[in-house]
């Protein structure tokens, strides 16, 4: 274990792999790849940037949506160095956000970037960074260390699926 791994177990007071994996998440975002587009309802698509830039001190960015055969328009109200440098023409990007009509266009205001599409991503309360947290149960908790630390089969396979939910089937 390098010296990083060892001051987040400090940090989070773990002493075994089980004290780490008691560490559950509090819900699931759900990256599934929406199926319809509905006004005032979240979507993840995928998307590709036609044309950004600034537009009456908005950043504003044209994106096609080719499950939908669509153009919208997302408006960023306070642009940091981050969304012109990921939003540039061309980019393939996966995006979720809520949908708006305005004067009878689609909207996606201020989407967020997903770097990853088809899951269920945990979500933990921890004293630590999420990456941080998500990078030591990634490392160490596996059903193999579960079960040396003295749980069953069932048990740590449960506990282990809490960690890396199959998303064909959705945690309660």
């Amino acid at each position: 274990m390098n010296e990083e791994d060892k001051a987040l177990w400090h940090k989070l007071r773990c002493r075994t792999v089980l004290d780490l994996a008691l560490y559950v998440p509090y819900r699931y975002e759900d990256t599934t790849l929406s199926d319809r587009l509905e006004e005032d309802k979240e979507i993840i698509a995928e998307a590709y940037v036609r044309e950004a830039g600034w537009y009456n001190g908005r950043f504003r960015v044209q994106l096609y949506l080719p499950r939908f055969s669509l153009t919208l328009t997302s408006i960023f109200f306070q642009a940091s160095g981050y969304h012109r440098r990921t939003f540039v023409s061309g980019a393939k990007l996966f995006i979720k956000g809520r949908l708006r009509r305005y004067g009878g266009l689609w909207q996606l205001p201020q989407p967020k970037v997903l770097k990853e599409v088809g899951t269920l991503l945990p979500k933990y309360k921890a004293p630590v960074a999420q990456e941080s947290l998500k990078k030591l149960i990634r490392t160490y908790v596996t059903i193999d260390a579960l079960r040396a630390q003295g749980l069953d089969k069932a048990d740590a396979a449960m506990l282990y699926a809490l960690h890396f939910p199959d998303p064909r089937r959705k945690p309660m």
